[in-house]
């Protein structure tokens, strides 16, 4: 019974993002959902607590080393090919955005 109420709440309120955007905490964003919880068996609502508080943040671990390594399972030939036409080979990350641009000096030991 709790979880059929509870998975109506959720579907009642607007999207997790959308509430945090409004400036709503997710202390708050849980007694919102818990508000008028009661069951006809009591037992059935779980208390809940906040074990931990730390702030989320999210950073990108990409790095430039890792994209190289990537290119280098194009093989030799592949990459030299891009290279001639292109002249560089720029990569972007699909999380962050950054880009990293490596030059034909950056295969020079591959290349040989």
């Amino acid at each position: 019974e709790f979880i059929t109420k509870l998975e109506r709440k959720i579907e009642a309120i607007r999207p997790m993002n959308e509430l945090m955007k409004g400036g709503m905490s997710l202390e708050k964003i849980a007694n919102l959902l818990y508000d008028d919880m009661d069951t006809e068996d009591d037992s059935l609502v779980e208390e809940y607590q906040i074990l931990e508080e730390k702030e989320v943040k999210y950073e990108c671990d990409c790095n430039s080393d890792r994209f190289y390594r990537g290119l280098l399972t194009l093989g030799k030939e592949e990459l030299q090919k891009i290279l001639d036409e292109e002249g560089e080979i720029e990569t972007e990350c699909q999380f962050c955005n950054k880009k990293y641009k490596f030059e034909k000096k950056d295969f020079d030991e591959i290349l040989k």
